[in-house]
């Protein structure tokens, strides 16, 4: 199966949960992580990318898609790197 195919499968499940009616008592962006969190998994057990390009993937689409700001996305990375 080519990447591009695989891609398609990762990114169709991610916005199919994105535009799901969501569960009441779940905030509308933890509806939308869980979207983006998903597509990221399926993207590393399909390898449609490797483990890195697929979390910084996962990373961006939090940040453009305005589901966390730059500082929380980012957040655990900071533990990593004090300073």
């Amino acid at each position: 199966m080519s990447k591009s195919i695989k891609l398609s499968i990762c990114f169709s499940v991610g916005l199919a949960i994105w535009v799901a009616p969501y569960p009441q008592g779940i905030s509308e962006n933890a509806w939308h992580l869980l979207a983006i969190f998903t597509t990221t998994i399926f993207m590393i057990l399909l390898q449609a990318l490797p483990m890195g390009a697929a979390t910084l993937t996962g990373l961006t689409l939090t940040i453009l898609t305005k589901t966390m700001t730059f500082d929380a996305a980012f957040s655990g990375y900071k533990m990593l790197c004090p300073g």
